[in-house]
């Protein structure tokens, strides 16, 4: 790890690396452990059932803060316990060696301890606590569906072919974790079926999207919105959900996405996006 840097939702940001004022000398990024029980099911005399789940992800922090004088340890000091509020949460994010950033939500376990001061240094601890246990990459990977690449053929002979519509893609899920899906639609349509042909999930949407409107599937939070991208807007369209729907998620191993009922336009007619998960940096 390079650097960790705390970005609070109250706006401050704090980095944590091997440069002042905020030297790192200890940093588990891997704490979550699993949690393994055994429970008799109610009507299954003398059968137990185990199962695993993974336990709050603690993230403990040591260093100094370092300045050039008392007042500069004060400063530090006190933008430190600021960012560390308890009461608001944050993201932290990993900057590794390798080039790569993964970020976490979390939030302050306490407010930072602090020790004597010696000389231009003072020793300090923290923590933050994450109920989900997963990294996430820090960039969001994007396809496109439904989108007309263009594809050029020499010479050029009629029928010249500008391009063609994708209607599936294969997206390889190399984890052993399935990832949510955030999916947005933002060519006009009243109708737009998505299936993942891997898993057997279908899901669905009876709603119009007109011109300068985009649809937005969370897949995390399980919510469909229309927005207005000239004012902002935002329209709840959750209740437009077809029958029998579930949200499309990556499953480990290959996932063959396909689109339905749209009609491809010279704009791409949806958008999957998501970041890769995993337990450590």
């Amino acid at each position: 790890m390079k650097a960790l840097t705390y970005l609070s939702d109250c706006g401050m940001i704090v980095q944590f690396s091997n440069q002042f004022p905020f030297i790192v000398s200890y940093a588990d990024l891997n704490s979550a452990g699993a949690v393994f029980d055994e429970i008799q099911p109610v009507g299954m005399d003398g059968a137990y059932t185990q199962g695993a789940s993974y336990s709050k992800k603690i993230i403990p922090i040591e260093g100094t803060i370092v300045g050039n004088s008392q007042q500069d340890i004060e400063q530090y000091r006190s933008l430190l316990s600021m960012a560390m509020n308890v009461r608001v949460c944050g993201t932290l994010i990993a900057d590794l060696y390798n080039g790569k950033k993964k970020k976490i939500r979390c939030r302050p376990n306490q407010a930072p301890s602090y020790a004597k001061t010696f000389g231009l240094g003072q020793a300090f601890s923290c923590d933050f606590q994450c109920d989900n246990p997963y990294w996430l990459d820090y960039e969001e990977t994007i396809v496109p569906i439904g989108q007309i690449i263009p594809q050029w053929r020499f010479p050029f002979t009629p029928p010249v072919t500008f391009g063609y519509a994708v209607a599936n893609v294969d997206i390889l899920n190399d984890t052993s974790i399935e990832i949510p899906l955030r999916i947005e639609v933002v060519s006009q349509t009243t109708l737009i079926e998505i299936n993942n042909i891997s898993t057997g999930e279908s899901f669905g949407v009876s709603a119009l999207i007109d011109r300068n409107h985009k649809m937005v599937i969370d897949g995390t939070a399980c919510e469909i919105s229309i927005i207005n991208m000239l004012t902002g807007a935002v329209e709840n369209a959750t209740n437009k959900l077809i029958a029998g729907s579930n949200f499309i998620t990556l499953q480990s191993g290959r996932n063959q996405i396909e689109l339905n009922k749209g009609i491809a336009d010279a704009t791409p007619l949806s958008y999957i996006i998501y970041n890769q998960h995993s337990l450590g940096v």
